[in-house]
């Protein structure tokens, strides 16, 4: 872990969610660990922030890790992480109506009152500019692969039944395009029958898709795998043919640089995030053709070359993406925002909200 010699970091972490993180082994490093217990997001999250005001409030700096920066009480300057803005492009993802407004007001209030804003790519950052914000106050920070990959990834994954197949990393929502996946597969397998490689869908929340294939998964060779850990993830990245990621809205699109550690090809969409990390390192298509996703998966299946081709591409492009460098960037961050706090004018008491 990066940090600076002058600087001492106060974590506010969410106990349920972090168990056994190698982070707490930093005992050496200057560095206090403060749990809390609330959800994400919400009014309890508010109240026990709250609580913590007066610690917070005697610190240079607030980070918060993610878009909803607390609604109250917080006078030091703050920075937020903006990671995407799917629950404003997509609001349906949150279902109730209020929840929807709840998650529009946090997340603009936070956009608007931060001191400094960390964008996971260029085009979150335009995202941002186009609510209206000063694109001077957005730094893009790119985010890298997490995962670790050793000889454990390189035996074959239980359940697929030894065949080729070909990966899909995420959960079912509108904006991952799964359906229109699905489709692109069955028209490879009409073209290759039992030549098809399989379709593994590793992620959480697919009994709709079960569902409505369930009399067919088995013959077509769809795979529902549900939620991995890290470990058979990695044995999946690892061993498919491709990772297929064609969705229609991304932040960053983090599957794409954990395939391509793996030495796995990707084909992703052209636009939004997709585009911008995976470059040209990947084959992109457009994510609402079925037919562009259709030819770019047999173009993997049937050409081993272009195949090999993809993970010369892959390997090298993802040495560009380091947490070194975005932890760099970002204590370089704390200091100009630390250094400029005696003209600071963001963060402001919600009572003067009011008037």
């Amino acid at each position: 872990m990066t940090t600076h010699k002058d600087f001492r970091f106060a974590i506010l972490y969410q106990r349920s969610l972090v168990k056994n993180h190698p982070l707490f082994d930093l005992t050496s490093r200057p560095i206090t660990f403060i749990p809390i217990d609330s959800p994400v997001i919400g009014p309890r999250r508010e109240r026990n922030l709250f609580s913590f005001r007066k610690r917070i409030n005697r610190m240079d700096l607030f980070h918060c890790l993610s878009s909803y920066m607390p609604a109250f009480g917080i006078k030091v300057p703050t920075i937020i992480t903006v990671h995407d803005l799917k629950y404003l492009r997509y609001p349906q993802l949150l279902g109730l109506r209020l929840k929807t407004v709840y998650y529009s007001w946090i997340i603009k209030r936070g956009i608007r009152k931060a001191a400094h804003i960390i964008a996971v790519s260029e085009s979150t950052k335009n995202d941002i500019v186009n609510l209206g914000t000063d694109c001077g106050k957005i730094k893009v920070i790119y985010e890298a692969n997490t995962l670790s990959y050793d000889k454990r990834a390189d035996s074959p994954p239980s359940g697929i039944g030894g065949k080729p197949f070909m990966l899909f990393v995420g959960e079912d929502r509108p904006h991952k395009n799964i359906d229109r996946l699905i489709r692109a597969h069955l028209t490879l397998y009409d073209s290759l029958g039992e030549r098809c490689p399989r379709l593994v869908l590793a992620g959480p929340d697919f009994q709709r898709l079960s569902r409505k294939y369930s009399e067919i998964a088995d013959k077509v060779g769809i795979i529902f795998a549900g939620s991995v850990d890290d470990n058979r993830l990695m044995q999946l990245y690892r061993n498919a043919l491709a990772l297929v990621y064609p969705s229609l809205y991304e932040g960053f699109g983090l599957p794409i640089l954990e395939a391509m550690a793996a030495g796995t090809p990707v084909i992703t969409s052209n636009y939004s995030a997709m585009a911008e990390v995976a470059g040209s390192a990947a084959i992109l298509v457009d994510p609402m053709s079925v037919d562009q996703i259709n030819q770019a998966m047999m173009k993997i299946a049937l050409h081993p070359a272009e195949h090999d081709r993809l993970k010369r591409l892959g390997l090298r492009h993802v040495r560009k993406y380091s947490w070194e460098k975005a932890a760099l960037s970002t204590l370089k961050l704390y200091e100009h925002v630390i250094s400029t706090n005696a003209s600071f004018r963001g963060i402001r008491d919600y009572e003067e909200d009011l008037y």
